[in-house]
């Protein structure tokens, strides 16, 4: 390693240590104030620990970190009305009206969060709010504890009306659909298929 001196010249890592010393010495002789590099080193070591400790609460199991053992659900649709409530979901520390809360994992950043949970109007409910208050993209009022033991179909807002979506399910941790989906079927704002 090797930087420039003041009038130029190259000079090796260990001289950078000697031209620090001679820079300190000349601004000691003018009275200027010489700031410590043991400052600037505590600031970044508290920097370093500050890093350090956001990933050691934050890891990923996958990552080494502690062991997760939250909930998964899988949800499904044949509609394409129901496609943006597909994917995982994941059950989070806090419970709405005394059942879990689920949060959609895999959204791309900057996106509206989306939850799966038992809203305050006594209906399990797609939404973007985690507090309870009865409004989302979609709903069922089946009182079940557990979302997988949902019996009645979601009905979705498609912008006009409310579509139900028959082929939308919950899945549990090793719970498979009865019949994959082939193909997505698309839905008409009345609920007809094409």
């Amino acid at each position: 390693f090797a930087s420039k001196g003041l009038n130029g010249s190259v000079i090796a890592a260990g001289g950078a240590v000697a031209l620090a010393a001679r820079v300190s010495a000349r601004k000691a002789s003018r009275g200027e104030r010489i700031r410590p590099a043991k400052r600037r080193v505590v600031r970044s070591a508290g920097l370093l620990n500050n890093i350090k400790e956001f990933f050691a609460k934050n890891i990923s199991p996958s990552d080494g970190g502690a062991e997760d053992t939250s909930v998964r659900i899988r949800v499904s649709s044949n509609m394409s009305i129901g496609q943006p409530f597909c994917g995982e979901y994941q059950e989070q520390s806090v419970k709405c009206n005394e059942r879990a809360v689920y949060k959609k994992l895999g959204l791309p950043a900057n996106s509206q969060a989306v939850y799966l949970l038992y809203n305050d109007a006594q209906q399990w409910a797609f939404t973007p709010h985690a507090d309870g208050r009865p409004d989302g993209w979609a709903f069922v009022g089946d009182a079940a504890m557990d979302p997988t033991s949902i019996g009645g179909p979601f009905s979705i807002w498609d912008g006009s009306d409310w579509v139900p979506d028959t082929t939308l399910k919950l899945l549990g941790p090793g719970q498979s659909a009865e019949e994959e989906p082939s193909s997505v079927v698309s839905a008409q704002p009345s609920g007809l298929q094409d």
